[in-house]
């Protein structure tokens, strides 16, 4: 009888990761065709391609600030609920050592998040001092020198050597705008965005 209920757990396990995996290749697929399409808008009408690549830079940069605003807890006890304490951990090396070349990575600091591309032997590139820069995996640290790398689940629709070949097409770029193009646009940018250079 153990085995029976052993097999039913493996069977659900196995449709839990193949959905997963099937939403993964949907959303992969969904923003490649979103880029070729902003891409033929932008090759016939440019003006129109570009206010629509403003737009999708502006609502990722929302996007990014709304992550990175505390919640307070709530309870049904607490009026008044206060924010929680600012949360300081170390980088993990388990964590950094199971990157993988071409993973979009991020650590939460105050009001914002702070976005890369892991290119492996613990390197980055990012947009970094208003600049694309490649770097030690420390340059991930805020000024407490102190940070958790995580890993996003952003789309990619190149392999790892064509992200990192898009990334390094970029070093030494020093066109760092807050609102349309920062490091996070950066990253999408090598992993999944278009022919040009701001298409995310």
């Amino acid at each position: 009888m153990m085995g029976f209920f052993q097999n039913l757990k493996w069977f659900v396990e196995g449709i839990s990761d193949a959905n997963k995996e099937l939403a993964q290749g949907v959303k992969s697929d969904l923003k490649q065709f979103k880029t070729e399409m902003k891409d033929l808008v932008k090759e016939h009408h440019p003006k129109t391609g570009e206010a629509i690549e403003k737009i999708d830079r502006i609502a990722q940069t929302i996007g990014n600030a709304g992550r990175s605003i505390p919640i307070p807890p709530t309870t049904k006890h607490d009026p008044f609920p206060k924010f929680p304490q600012l949360a300081i951990f170390k980088n993990d090396e388990a964590a950094v050592g199971s990157l993988q070349r071409g993973d979009h990575i991020y650590v939460q600091r105050v009001g914002y998040e702070h976005h890369a591309l892991y290119i492996g032997s613990d390197r980055i590139i990012h947009y970094s001092k208003g600049s694309v820069r490649e770097e030690g995996i420390e340059g991930m640290d805020d000024f407490f020198n102190k940070s958790e790398v995580k890993v996003k689940s952003s789309p990619c629709t190149y392999s790892k050597d064509e992200i990192i070949l898009r990334a390094q097409s970029r070093l030494g770029e020093s066109d760092y705008n807050l609102a349309s193009n920062n490091c996070e646009h950066f990253v999408t940018w090598c992993r999944s965005g278009g022919r040009y250079k701001d298409t995310i």
